[in-house]
Protein backbone atom coordinates (compact mmCIF):
# COMPACT_ATOMS: atom_id res chain seq x y z
CA UNK A 1 0.00 0.00 0.00
CA UNK A 2 1.29 3.57 -1.13
CA UNK A 3 1.90 6.07 1.64
CA UNK A 4 -0.69 8.49 1.95
CA UNK A 5 0.18 11.34 4.38
CA UNK A 6 3.48 10.31 6.14
CA UNK A 7 1.11 12.00 9.47
CA UNK A 8 -1.61 10.40 8.65
CA UNK A 9 -1.13 6.77 7.05
CA UNK A 10 0.69 5.21 10.23
CA UNK A 11 -2.64 4.95 12.21
CA UNK A 12 -4.67 4.42 8.89
CA UNK A 13 -3.03 1.24 8.28
CA UNK A 14 -3.26 0.46 11.50
CA UNK A 15 -6.95 1.04 12.08
CA UNK A 16 -7.37 -1.48 8.61
CA UNK A 17 -5.02 -3.75 10.40
CA UNK A 18 -7.35 -4.09 13.24
CA UNK A 19 -10.19 -3.54 11.27
CA UNK A 20 -9.22 -6.53 8.68
CA UNK A 21 -7.83 -9.33 11.17
CA UNK A 22 -10.93 -11.69 11.43
CA UNK A 23 -12.19 -14.97 10.71
CA UNK A 24 -15.57 -15.41 10.14
CA UNK A 25 -17.42 -17.84 7.19
CA UNK A 26 -13.42 -19.32 6.92
CA UNK A 27 -12.14 -15.98 6.11
CA UNK A 28 -9.01 -14.77 7.76
CA UNK A 29 -7.51 -10.32 7.02
CA UNK A 30 -4.21 -9.87 8.44
CA UNK A 31 -1.52 -7.35 7.72
CA UNK A 32 2.41 -6.65 8.94
CA UNK A 33 4.18 -3.07 8.77
CA UNK A 34 2.57 -0.41 6.45
CA UNK A 35 1.37 -3.03 4.11
CA UNK A 36 -2.18 -4.92 4.82
CA UNK A 37 -2.01 -8.08 4.24
CA UNK A 38 -5.36 -9.95 3.20
CA UNK A 39 -5.15 -13.93 4.70
CA UNK A 40 -8.08 -15.07 3.19
CA UNK A 41 -9.20 -18.68 4.69
CA UNK A 42 -11.40 -21.27 2.99
CA UNK A 43 -12.84 -24.59 4.80
CA UNK A 44 -11.38 -27.88 3.45
CA UNK A 45 -10.46 -31.22 5.58
CA UNK A 46 -8.37 -33.85 5.78
CA UNK A 47 -9.99 -36.83 3.42
CA UNK A 48 -9.15 -40.54 4.11
CA UNK A 49 -10.28 -42.38 0.79
CA UNK A 50 -12.66 -45.54 1.13
CA UNK A 51 -15.56 -47.25 -1.12
CA UNK A 52 -18.00 -44.74 -0.97
CA UNK A 53 -21.61 -45.45 -1.93
CA UNK A 54 -23.80 -43.07 -3.90
CA UNK A 55 -24.96 -41.74 -0.39
CA UNK A 56 -21.04 -40.79 0.50
CA UNK A 57 -20.54 -38.50 -2.58
CA UNK A 58 -18.21 -35.40 -1.54
CA UNK A 59 -21.12 -33.36 -2.61
CA UNK A 60 -24.89 -34.94 -2.64
CA UNK A 61 -25.91 -31.98 -5.10
CA UNK A 62 -26.07 -28.52 -6.20
CA UNK A 63 -25.88 -26.13 -2.66
CA UNK A 64 -25.97 -22.39 -3.26
CA UNK A 65 -26.83 -19.94 0.05
CA UNK A 66 -27.25 -16.08 0.29
CA UNK A 67 -25.98 -14.79 3.96
CA UNK A 68 -27.04 -11.48 5.55
CA UNK A 69 -25.11 -10.47 9.02
CA UNK A 70 -24.19 -7.12 10.66
CA UNK A 71 -20.94 -6.33 13.21
CA UNK A 72 -20.38 -4.04 15.82
CA UNK A 73 -16.34 -3.26 16.37
CA UNK A 74 -14.76 -1.72 19.01
CA UNK A 75 -10.62 -0.94 18.31
CA UNK A 76 -7.52 0.69 19.76
CA UNK A 77 -4.51 1.63 18.24
CA UNK A 78 -2.53 2.89 21.36
CA UNK A 79 -1.60 6.24 21.37
CA UNK A 80 -5.09 7.89 23.20
CA UNK A 81 -6.51 6.14 20.11
CA UNK A 82 -10.01 4.31 20.15
CA UNK A 83 -12.78 3.78 17.80
CA UNK A 84 -16.05 2.24 17.18
CA UNK A 85 -17.31 0.38 13.97
CA UNK A 86 -20.74 -0.43 12.21
CA UNK A 87 -20.80 -2.91 9.26
CA UNK A 88 -23.19 -4.92 7.21
CA UNK A 89 -22.66 -7.85 4.65
CA UNK A 90 -23.93 -9.56 2.22
CA UNK A 91 -22.69 -12.73 0.53
CA UNK A 92 -23.39 -15.47 -1.55
CA UNK A 93 -21.80 -19.07 -2.38
CA UNK A 94 -22.26 -22.27 -4.56
CA UNK A 95 -20.77 -25.60 -4.10
CA UNK A 96 -21.05 -28.39 -7.22
CA UNK A 97 -20.09 -31.56 -7.24
CA UNK A 98 -17.51 -33.35 -9.36
CA UNK A 99 -18.48 -37.08 -9.96
CA UNK A 100 -18.19 -38.75 -6.35
CA UNK A 101 -15.24 -37.86 -4.83
CA UNK A 102 -14.99 -34.18 -5.48
CA UNK A 103 -16.47 -30.57 -5.58
CA UNK A 104 -16.04 -27.18 -6.62
CA UNK A 105 -17.30 -23.79 -4.59
CA UNK A 106 -17.61 -20.20 -5.11
CA UNK A 107 -18.10 -17.66 -2.86
CA UNK A 108 -18.33 -13.81 -3.22
CA UNK A 109 -18.82 -11.41 -0.51
CA UNK A 110 -19.40 -7.14 -0.07
CA UNK A 111 -19.24 -5.49 3.24
CA UNK A 112 -19.81 -1.89 4.46
CA UNK A 113 -18.48 -0.10 7.20
CA UNK A 114 -18.48 3.50 8.59
CA UNK A 115 -16.34 3.53 11.65
CA UNK A 116 -15.18 6.82 13.87
CA UNK A 117 -11.85 7.40 16.28
CA UNK A 118 -11.55 9.63 19.11
CA UNK A 119 -8.22 10.97 20.35
CA UNK A 120 -6.99 13.02 23.44
CA UNK A 121 -6.17 16.07 20.69
CA UNK A 122 -8.39 15.72 18.41
CA UNK A 123 -11.08 14.41 16.56
CA UNK A 124 -9.71 11.62 15.05
CA UNK A 125 -11.35 10.35 12.02
CA UNK A 126 -14.40 9.44 10.27
CA UNK A 127 -14.25 6.48 7.76
CA UNK A 128 -16.44 4.63 5.07
CA UNK A 129 -14.80 1.34 3.45
CA UNK A 130 -15.85 -1.35 1.40
CA UNK A 131 -14.46 -4.78 0.95
CA UNK A 132 -15.27 -7.15 -1.97
CA UNK A 133 -13.91 -10.61 -1.08
CA UNK A 134 -14.07 -13.65 -3.79
CA UNK A 135 -13.17 -17.15 -3.18
CA UNK A 136 -12.75 -20.25 -5.83
CA UNK A 137 -11.88 -23.91 -4.42
CA UNK A 138 -11.12 -27.49 -5.57
CA UNK A 139 -12.21 -29.94 -2.79
CA UNK A 140 -12.10 -33.98 -2.19
CA UNK A 141 -14.13 -35.17 0.65
CA UNK A 142 -15.39 -38.52 2.08
CA UNK A 143 -18.62 -37.59 4.60
CA UNK A 144 -17.11 -39.99 7.30
CA UNK A 145 -13.64 -38.98 7.40
CA UNK A 146 -13.26 -35.28 6.58
CA UNK A 147 -12.08 -33.17 3.71
CA UNK A 148 -9.13 -31.49 1.83
CA UNK A 149 -8.91 -28.70 -0.35
CA UNK A 150 -7.04 -25.91 -2.20
CA UNK A 151 -8.25 -22.69 -3.69
CA UNK A 152 -7.83 -18.86 -4.58
CA UNK A 153 -8.76 -15.78 -2.68
CA UNK A 154 -9.25 -12.21 -4.01
CA UNK A 155 -9.91 -9.47 -2.37
CA UNK A 156 -10.47 -5.25 -3.00
CA UNK A 157 -10.42 -2.72 0.11
CA UNK A 158 -11.77 0.78 -0.61
CA UNK A 159 -12.25 3.46 1.68
CA UNK A 160 -12.76 7.78 2.31
CA UNK A 161 -11.58 9.25 5.45
CA UNK A 162 -11.59 12.64 7.06
CA UNK A 163 -9.08 13.79 9.39
CA UNK A 164 -9.43 16.56 11.70
CA UNK A 165 -6.46 17.33 13.02
CA UNK A 166 -6.30 20.46 15.42
CA UNK A 167 -9.00 22.36 13.24
CA UNK A 168 -7.20 21.41 10.20
CA UNK A 169 -9.20 18.90 7.76
CA UNK A 170 -7.68 16.38 5.55
CA UNK A 171 -9.82 14.05 3.45
CA UNK A 172 -7.59 11.24 2.45
CA UNK A 173 -9.63 7.83 -0.37
CA UNK A 174 -7.62 5.11 -0.95
CA UNK A 175 -7.72 1.10 -2.29
CA UNK A 176 -5.67 -2.06 -2.69
CA UNK A 177 -6.28 -5.47 -3.89
CA UNK A 178 -4.72 -8.64 -1.91
CA UNK A 179 -5.00 -12.42 -2.78
CA UNK A 180 -3.81 -15.42 -1.65
CA UNK A 181 -3.67 -19.03 -2.13
CA UNK A 182 -5.31 -21.40 0.35
CA UNK A 183 -4.98 -24.74 2.10
CA UNK A 184 -6.76 -26.40 4.59
CA UNK A 185 -7.83 -29.55 6.25
CA UNK A 186 -10.42 -30.97 8.33
CA UNK A 187 -11.28 -34.16 9.90
CA UNK A 188 -14.30 -35.73 11.13
CA UNK A 189 -14.64 -37.16 14.68
CA UNK A 190 -18.25 -37.84 15.43
CA UNK A 191 -20.04 -34.74 16.66
CA UNK A 192 -16.63 -32.66 15.96
CA UNK A 193 -14.90 -31.42 13.70
CA UNK A 194 -11.38 -30.17 13.49
CA UNK A 195 -9.54 -28.53 11.33
CA UNK A 196 -6.64 -26.18 10.14
CA UNK A 197 -6.77 -23.62 7.47
CA UNK A 198 -3.55 -22.15 5.81
CA UNK A 199 -2.67 -18.78 3.42
CA UNK A 200 -0.11 -17.46 1.31
CA UNK A 201 -0.37 -13.81 0.52
CA UNK A 202 0.28 -13.64 -3.40
CA UNK A 203 2.57 -10.47 -4.59
CA UNK A 204 2.84 -8.88 -1.52
CA UNK A 205 6.22 -7.36 -0.37
CA UNK A 206 9.60 -9.19 1.01
CA UNK A 207 8.28 -9.25 4.53
CA UNK A 208 5.08 -10.98 3.23
CA UNK A 209 5.52 -13.06 0.52
CA UNK A 210 6.88 -15.89 2.64
CA UNK A 211 4.38 -15.67 5.62
CA UNK A 212 2.04 -18.87 5.78
CA UNK A 213 -1.03 -17.57 8.11
CA UNK A 214 -2.27 -20.60 9.93
CA UNK A 215 -5.86 -20.86 12.30
CA UNK A 216 -6.71 -23.57 14.34
CA UNK A 217 -10.49 -24.55 14.61
CA UNK A 218 -12.73 -27.02 16.06
CA UNK A 219 -16.45 -27.23 15.89
CA UNK A 220 -18.99 -29.03 18.46
CA UNK A 221 -22.55 -30.59 16.92
CA UNK A 222 -23.98 -30.27 20.30
CA UNK A 223 -27.11 -31.29 18.38
CA UNK A 224 -27.81 -32.10 14.64
CA UNK A 225 -28.95 -28.38 14.30
CA UNK A 226 -27.01 -26.38 16.88
CA UNK A 227 -23.39 -25.91 15.84
CA UNK A 228 -20.52 -24.62 18.39
CA UNK A 229 -17.06 -23.41 17.29
CA UNK A 230 -13.45 -22.07 18.38
CA UNK A 231 -10.99 -20.43 16.71
CA UNK A 232 -7.38 -19.26 17.18
CA UNK A 233 -4.65 -17.77 14.63
CA UNK A 234 -1.16 -19.82 15.45
CA UNK A 235 1.23 -16.40 15.09
CA UNK A 236 4.04 -15.70 17.69
CA UNK A 237 3.47 -11.92 17.18
CA UNK A 238 -0.63 -11.54 16.74
CA UNK A 239 -3.24 -12.67 18.74
CA UNK A 240 -6.37 -14.12 17.51
CA UNK A 241 -9.41 -15.81 18.85
CA UNK A 242 -13.27 -16.47 18.22
CA UNK A 243 -16.21 -18.35 19.41
CA UNK A 244 -19.04 -18.60 17.44
CA UNK A 245 -22.68 -20.57 17.67
CA UNK A 246 -25.03 -21.29 15.11
CA UNK A 247 -28.54 -22.42 15.01
CA UNK A 248 -30.96 -23.52 12.37
CA UNK A 249 -34.40 -23.74 13.43
CA UNK A 250 -36.39 -26.98 12.06
CA UNK A 251 -39.56 -25.51 12.94
CA UNK A 252 -38.65 -23.22 9.79
CA UNK A 253 -38.23 -26.13 7.81
CA UNK A 254 -34.57 -25.70 7.61
CA UNK A 255 -34.35 -22.83 4.81
CA UNK A 256 -32.34 -20.84 7.57
CA UNK A 257 -29.31 -20.82 10.04
CA UNK A 258 -28.97 -17.66 12.35
CA UNK A 259 -25.09 -17.12 13.85
CA UNK A 260 -23.51 -15.59 15.98
CA UNK A 261 -19.98 -14.93 16.44
CA UNK A 262 -17.13 -12.95 18.56
CA UNK A 263 -14.13 -12.36 17.19
CA UNK A 264 -10.84 -10.25 19.64
CA UNK A 265 -7.44 -9.47 17.61
CA UNK A 266 -4.01 -8.66 20.03
CA UNK A 267 -0.60 -9.22 20.40
CA UNK A 268 2.48 -7.46 20.65
CA UNK A 269 1.44 -4.54 18.17
CA UNK A 270 -0.26 -1.56 19.64
CA UNK A 271 -3.78 -2.33 17.61
CA UNK A 272 -6.25 -4.82 19.33
CA UNK A 273 -9.63 -4.83 18.91
CA UNK A 274 -13.36 -6.92 19.90
CA UNK A 275 -16.39 -7.59 17.47
CA UNK A 276 -19.66 -9.12 17.32
CA UNK A 277 -21.25 -10.22 14.16
CA UNK A 278 -24.69 -11.20 14.27
CA UNK A 279 -26.63 -12.40 10.76
CA UNK A 280 -28.92 -15.28 9.02
CA UNK A 281 -27.65 -17.91 6.09
CA UNK A 282 -30.54 -18.38 3.72
CA UNK A 283 -30.76 -21.63 2.18
CA UNK A 284 -32.76 -22.88 -1.03
CA UNK A 285 -32.88 -26.02 -2.20
CA UNK A 286 -32.00 -29.00 0.55
CA UNK A 287 -34.42 -29.07 3.72
CA UNK A 288 -31.54 -30.59 5.64
CA UNK A 289 -29.94 -30.27 9.13
CA UNK A 290 -26.94 -28.51 9.70
CA UNK A 291 -24.45 -31.51 10.40
CA UNK A 292 -25.53 -32.94 7.20
CA UNK A 293 -25.35 -29.52 5.56
CA UNK A 294 -22.23 -29.08 6.51
CA UNK A 295 -21.03 -32.67 5.75
CA UNK A 296 -22.78 -33.62 2.67
CA UNK A 297 -23.82 -30.16 0.98
CA UNK A 298 -21.17 -27.12 1.52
Amino acid sequence: MRKINAALSKDRIALLRCRLISFESDLLTRSKGETVKLKLLFVVGTAIASSATAADRAVQSTHYQVSVSGEFRQYDLGSDIDGDEVGAALGASLVLPIGRYFGASAELEFEKSVSEDERYDQEYSESDTDIWTGIVGLFYRDPEFGRVSVGYGRSRLSYDATYRYFGSSYDVSDSFTSSAWLLSAESYVGPVTIGLDASREIGGDEDTDDDIGKVVRARWYVAPNVRLGLTALLDDEDDFYGADIEFQPAFLRDVCGFFLAYDHVGGESSYGSDSVRVGVNFYFNQRVDLLTRDRHYR
